[in-house]
């Protein structure tokens, strides 16, 4: 749990906002005890405890403090959406809201009330830890939970939360001008990297299915679902039991009907992610191999195909130019949301106080997109050291890092010595030795 004062909630005021709650099957508390949730960087959530011998737990969800993007963080939509899915199609795992609170006066910003759902959080995508029968049965019940969402038919409810596109082509080139715009309300330091403008460019410019006439639909071009937005491993509740069923599917602030496919490459990401700094979150290689158990991308694919209602034969190849525009277009979320969380971060904000590292993940995603985008096929898809085909004049998985620290290392401490450096000699030498006794002495940067 985390307790940034900035983020603190007030005891009393919510006590008594609980106290005159009436819910069916929420009971009313004596006393409560507030904690937040440490992981995610979005919207501050919060296990209230009642302490009484009930033991109650509720979770409560807000947007952050200060100034927000533009319907960013809206956290009445947000449940809106889950009770419009929960309704439409019962297999989808979502907890049930208790409350929308759209005053926010209350504790300063809109929030919601839902239920807690007891089970485990698995972090780390890789599984370290865990039994490899464990890992192959909890991403068999992954995948089956993003075809139960894609399955979800529209109704009128859900329509009512979501601007629908056209058609895929319009989704995804909403989604670069949605992420794109995020961008460039960023903290000054991470705007206008090379990298980022490249990438950007790049989809712009290979958006899948794009006909003349925006309105019609290309007849390769996958059907519209509900998508999740940010569908990965760290966003699940599984049960405790051997079975591992998915209890719950949480964080729906990007949920909406969009490409099912784009869900689904955002999802696979971490076959083709190395484990480094903060896209460790995403990876789910460990020294560039599958973990014993986790099944293959082909695998993980084939599984959710099992349990697709429609759309499953759209699936492009993985080899496909298609396939790797979703993946690109992931990372560039990715990117820019990770620009968002720093930015809130030095604005005070942030939903945790580890903001400040998702800096480095900005360059890091887009130079990682850029060699997806360079290269015929680089994902993991065995669970052999040499899983990762690559062509012999670009870095291995291993490498990339590394290289990215070194060109760091160049732009943040030798191109600023040189001309220190320069500065230096040209002074020590613009005299002649008598008058200048430090002549010989080395720099000390050297």
């Amino acid at each position: 749990m985390n307790d940034e004062s900035n983020l603190s909630l007030n005891h009393a005021i919510l006590l008594t906002y609980l106290q005159n709650l009436h819910i069916l099957n929420v009971p009313i508390p004596d006393d409560i005890t507030i904690s937040k949730f440490k992981d995610g960087q979005s919207n501050p959530t919060y296990l209230i405890t009642y302490n009484d011998v009930t033991k109650f737990h509720i979770v409560l969800r807000k947007a952050p403090p200060g100034n927000l993007l533009k319907g960013a963080h809206a956290v009445d939509r947000e449940s809106r959406l889950m009770n419009a899915i929960k309704e439409a199609n019962p297999l989808c795992a979502l907890p049930q809201i208790y409350k929308i609170e759209y005053d926010s006066t209350i504790i300063g910003t809109p929030f919601y009330l839902m239920e807690y759902i007891n089970g485990t959080i698995y972090r780390n995508p890789s599984l370290p830890n865990v039994l490899p029968t464990l890992r192959k049965v909890l991403y068999k019940n992954m995948a089956s939970a993003l075809a139960s969402i894609h399955n979800t038919p529209f109704t009128d409810n859900i329509l009512s939360e979501i601007k629908l596109p056209k058609n895929c082509s319009a989704f995804s080139k909403r989604q670069i001008n949605i992420w794109s715009n995020q961008y460039n309300r960023s903290s000054n330091d991470i705007l206008h990297l090379p990298e980022m403008e490249t990438l950007l460019i790049w989809l712009q410019n290979n958006i899948p299915y794009t006909n003349r006439n925006e309105s019609e639909m290309n007849s390769n071009s996958p059907p519209l679902t509900i998508v999740h937005g940010d569908f990965r491993l760290d966003n699940i509740i599984f049960n405790n039991k051997d079975t591992a069923e998915v209890s719950a599917v949480l964080d729906w602030e990007l949920g909406g009907v969009g490409d099912g496919i784009a869900d689904l490459a955002y999802c696979c990401l971490g076959y083709y992610i190395p484990s480094v700094g903060v896209l460790a979150n995403f990876s789910l290689l460990k020294n560039n191999i599958l973990p014993q158990g986790i099944p293959t991308l082909q695998e993980f694919i084939e599984e959710y195909k099992t349990c697709r209602t429609e759309g499953k034969n759209t699936i492009p190849s993985l080899d496909s130019e298609e396939w790797k525009f979703y993946l690109c277009l992931g990372l560039y979320r990715i990117a820019c949301i990770c620009a968002g969380v720093y930015t809130r971060a030095l604005q005070g904000n942030a939903s945790s106080n580890q903001g400040y590292i998702f800096k480095e993940a900005v360059p890091l995603c887009a130079q990682q997109a850029m060699l997806l985008i360079n290269k015929t096929n680089t994902a993991a898809t065995t669970n052999s050291l040499h899983a990762t085909p690559r062509s012999l004049d670009a870095p291995s998985t291993l490498a990339i890092p590394i290289l990215m620290k070194l060109r760091k290392f160049i732009d943040d401490v030798i191109i600023p010595s040189e001309i220190k450096f320069s500065n230096q000699r040209v002074q020590q030498f613009s005299k002649s030795p008598k008058e200048n006794s430090n002549r010989w002495q080395p720099n000390i940067i050297m």
